[in-house]
């Protein structure tokens, strides 16, 4: 941030995410076990413009199977061509040191034709994989001390590779840890 004639401007690479915060965000401990944090949800197209209440995008804590296996997490559909996004704000603790998460589509989304999983942090990209129909679940894994003891913003993001038919992703024990 630098001052400017007018106040202040913002500087950023594009494709990229700003937040402005009205607070700063509550210190919170590890594990943070993200299922179970608040989160807000954003909605937006294929060009990044917001969407107002979709059809049938939505994320939510839930559980759902998974190659067979019962995942606890987040549930997320996104919308047609365009992206789901929780969205959580903390400061991390001194101790965090990893994101951890297993994404897959729930059994039964056999008609999908995939969906993107991304997880950001400040706007930063720290781990993507995408997921396919009858796969199973996919390791997701991001090195986050550079954020460790500072205000963050955490975005989970799914979004349909294609149309949004079936793409029911299960976000897997998302999770802040500290190294093992």
């Amino acid at each position: 941030m630098r001052a400017c004639a007018t106040g202040l401007a913002v500087d950023l690479p594009l494709p990229g995410s700003i937040y402005f915060l009205s607070e700063l965000p509550a210190p919170t401990d590890v594990p943070l076990e993200l299922a179970a944090a608040p989160f807000t949800t954003v909605f937006l197209d294929a060009l990044g413009q917001r969407l107002v209440a979709p059809p049938h995008a939505l994320a939510r804590p839930d559980t759902g199977r998974v190659g067979g296996n019962e995942v606890r997490g987040l549930f997320v559909h996104p919308p047609d061509e365009g992206t789901t996004v929780a969205v959580y704000s903390a400061v991390l603790p001194p101790s965090a040191s990893a994101f951890e998460a297993s994404v897959g589509l729930r059994d039964g989304a056999d008609e999908s034709t995939g969906a993107d999983c991304v997880v950001e942090i400040n706007g930063q990209e720290v781990a993507r994989a995408r997921v396919l129909p009858g796969e199973g679940l996919v390791s997701l894994r991001a090195d986050i001390r550079r954020w460790a003891g500072r205000p963050a913003v955490l975005a989970l993001t799914t979004g349909s590779a294609g149309s949004c038919v079936c793409d029911w992703v299960m976000w897997g024990a998302p999770a802040i840890r500290e190294a093992p």
